[in-house]
Parts: C-alpha cells; sequence; structure tokens
C-alpha cells in the first residue's frame, strides 16, 4: 500500500502538481550540480544544508537550511501534499504565503527564535493557518517525528 501511495503522489506532482513540481525539478538539478547529495523521505526526495536557516518545499522536493527542526522534514512533506491537492494554485497560494510569513516571523521574533524550545517554536510559527496545515498533513501522513 505504502509504494502505491507514493506512485500516487509523483503521478499527481508530474501532473496536476507540475508548475511546483518542475521548479523543484530545477533547484534539485542545482543541489546535484553543487555535490548534495539528496535523501528520500517517505517518498520525497530531500536536500538538507541548502542555506543557513529557513527550508522549502517545491512539490516532492523539499531544501532543509541548516538549523532545521526535527519536525520540519514533516512540515515540507506536508507542503508537498498541499501541492498535489492545490495543483497550479500551490506556488501562489502557498508558496507566496509561506514565505511571506517566514519573513515577517523571522523579523518579528528574531530574539526570542534563539531561546524557545522547538514545541514553542512550532506553535509560535503554525499560527499561520497554511503552515499549520502542512504540519499537521505531513504529521498525520508520516508522523511521529523521528528524533535526530
Amino acid at each position: 500500500m505504502k509504494k502505491i501511495a507514493i506512485a500516487l503522489f509523483w503521478i499527481l506532482s508530474l501532473t496536476w502538481g507540475l508548475p511546483a513540481t518542475l521548479a523543484g525539478a530545477v533547484l534539485a538539478l542545482v543541489c546535484l550540480a553543487k555535490g548534495r547529495r539528496p535523501k528520500l523521505f517517505h517518498g520525497n526526495v530531500c536536500f538538507e544544508h541548502v542555506r543557513p536557516y529557513g527550508s522549502n518545499n517545491l512539490g516532492p522536493f523539499f531544501f532543509l537550511g541548516d538549523r532545521h527542526l526535527d519536525i520540519t522534514p514533516y512540515h515540507e512533506a506536508g507542503h508537498g501534499l498541499q501541492n498535489i491537492v492545490l495543483g497550479p494554485l500551490y506556488p501562489l497560494v502557498v508558496g507566496v504565503s509561506s514565505e511571506i510569513w517566514f519573513r515577517h516571523f523571522n523579523r518579528k521574533y528574531a530574539e526570542q527564535i534563539g531561546v524557545w524550545s522547538p514545541e514553542e517554536h512550532v506553535a509560535a510559527y503554525d499560527r499561520m493557518p497554511i503552515e499549520r496545515w502542512a504540519t499537521a498533513w505531513g504529521m498525520k501522513a508520516y508522523g511521529p517525528v523521528e528524533r535526530r
């Protein structure tokens, strides 16, 4: 059943979710050209240490920053599920709003982020409904969180 679910995820990513998937494939090729090795995460392709902080998702590809939390891969994989639901609307509805929230969140809470526990950080970040949706779906589909 798991293989069928992964195959369906990729079929939907390569059809209905194609815009984000194509962008993710291009960024994945850039990462490969820079010598980064991908990992698989429940059918998603994950690159680690892509930038100092923050992570992002482009369809079945996600890119983790250096300081990601244990829950971050689940959250980013949840965005991959949003992509197969929203399809061509995903880059606008999720991509733009997530980037705006990330920048706002980091500016507003810059002093506090370093002293928050991971749970406090997630609770604060997930106040934005689209981010809460990604975390909830990622945890439901792929959880529980495996600790590093």
